[in-house]
C-alpha cells in the first residue's frame, strides 16, 4: 500500500512538472511583442501600454496618451501642460 501511494505522488509531481512545463513554452512563444508594437530593448511593451514622454521645457513625463501634442518641423513634442507648450513657443 505504502509502494502504491508512493508512486501516486511521485505521478503527481510529474505531471505537474509536464504542465508548468507547457505553460512555460506556451507563455514563451506566444507572449513576445506582437507586429505592432515592436520595441528594441529587454522589456516588451504590454497590450495598452503607452511609451512616457519627455516634456522639453519642465522635464516631466507624461503618457504619450494625455500629453499636449504639437507639430514642429514634422516632429511631434509632447507637453504636460499649456503653460509648458506656450512656453516652448515663446523660447
Amino acid at each position: 500500500m505504502l509502494a502504491f501511494i508512493g508512486r501516486l505522488i511521485l505521478m503527481l509531481v510529474a505531471l505537474s512538472a509536464i504542465r508548468s512545463a507547457i505553460r512555460f513554452a506556451q507563455n514563451f512563444f506566444s507572449s513576445g511583442p506582437g507586429p505592432v508594437a515592436r520595441r528594441s530593448g529587454p522589456y516588451p511593451l504590454r497590450k495598452g501600454a503607452t511609451l512616457l514622454k519627455q516634456d522639453p521645457v519642465c522635464g516631466a513625463y507624461v503618457s504619450g496618451d494625455a500629453s499636449l501634442k504639437r507639430i514642429v518641423r514634422g516632429e511631434v513634442i509632447h507637453f504636460c501642460s499649456p503653460e509648458c507648450r506656450d512656453q516652448y513657443h515663446a523660447g
